[in-house]
């Protein structure tokens, strides 16, 4: 059983460890309400331009590297200075801060629109436009085009729409190699888990999920078979245990970027198990046994290609029966692209 904690907190800590990695390449930021005036120094009657802003900014894609969303009055107030702008980061727990200013001069609005890093501690780019005192609508949309033209410089991306009706149909072979036991203390001391493998065929529907931060989400349905041996701990009996897996799990698949994934699904499995034993002043017998259960699956999936993904993680299997009790497997492996299609959704 040490053995077997041994190996899952490892994987645990190696899982969360890629997910900090993944999520730390995301840029965080929030847009705050733009204070609005007039020539006299009296507020001007322009309250939602920083939604509008926002929902301008939301428009573009960045390769998911991005999310942008809006802070409220209530939570920015009215940010004048890059000292106000490092404090609301700290409170919201962003990493960048959009603000600044629209002047309305009576025939014409000036903007000055800044973005706070907080990282840096310091404001990292400023942008200006100007427009007729009734083209705010065009003035805002100045101003997204040039923030938007220098996130894309600074993440290294093109500037394109967040898609919206397109979705991909995906076709992919799994295949994964590991080590497994089973988690009843008197299982584990009696049958030593070597190797298990599994492969099957994953189907990607052109279903539209939520997206989160920018990032596109899949549900995939899979359908696995494996195997897996162990022996007998030599300190009881002489043994052989074979076993064939078949499961049907459902996973959801959540980007955190453009080449980092989390899989996690759950799923019913039949289980096939044959155990050849010989113990002490007996003649060796064969046992066979039939099972039902649930499949968890918790994995974590780096795609260096378009078509290829490397993953690892960790997988239970909770049998129905008490017999054989439920066991874990440490996991590595891949996951290939077969067939894609992208399908318009009415």
């Amino acid at each position: 059983m040490k053995r077997v904690n041994n190996y899952f907190i490892s994987a645990v800590l190696l899982l969360c460890i890629s997910v900090s990695y993944a999520f730390a390449s995301d840029i965080d930021i929030k847009v705050a309400p733009i204070v609005c005036f007039n020539d006299d120094g009296a507020l001007a009657g322009y309250d939602d331009v920083y939604t509008q802003l926002t929902a301008e900014l939301q428009q573009y894609w960045f390769n998911g590297l991005i999310g942008i969303s809006s802070l409220s009055l209530n939570q920015a107030g009215n940010i004048q200075s890059a000292f106000d702008a490092a404090a609301v980061c700290q409170s919201e727990h962003c990493d960048y801060i959009i603000y600044g200013y629209i002047k309305n001069a009576g025939q014409s609005l000036s903007a000055e629109i800044k973005l706070y890093s907080n990282p840096d501690k310091k404001i990292e780019q400023t942008f200006y436009a100007q427009d007729n005192a009734d083209q705010c609508p065009r003035l805002i949309t100045t101003l997204s085009d040039h923030i938007a033209d220098y996130l894309c410089k600074k993440t290294g991306t093109e500037k394109q729409p967040v898609p919206e009706e397109n979705y991909s149909q995906v076709i992919s072979l799994p295949f994964t190699v590991g080590y497994w036991s089973h988690v009843n203390d008197v299982w584990s001391s009696r049958i030593l888990g070597v190797v298990r493998g599994s492969t099957g065929i994953d189907f990607q529907p052109p279903i539209p999920l939520d997206t989160t931060r920018n990032h596109k989400h899949a549900l995939i349905f899979r359908t696995a078979a494996g195997f897996k041996y162990a022996y007998g701990n030599p300190d009881y009996y002489t043994a052989n245990y074979y076993s064939i897996t078949v499961s049907t799990p459902a996973l959801l698949a959540v980007s955190l970027n453009k080449r980092n994934q989390i899989l996690a699904g759950f799923g019913p499995f039949y289980e096939f198990n044959i155990l050849q034993i010989q113990e002490k002043y007996e003649e060796e017998s064969i046992h066979y046994e039939n099972d039902f259960g649930i499949e968890l699956l918790l994995n974590y999936a780096f795609a260096p290609s378009d078509k290829w993904k490397i993953c690892f993680g960790t997988t239970a299997f909770v049998p129905v029966s008490e017999n054989i009790g439920a066991w874990m497997s440490v996991d590595v492996g891949f996951i290939y692209k077969i067939a894609e299609k992208e399908v318009t959704l009415q």
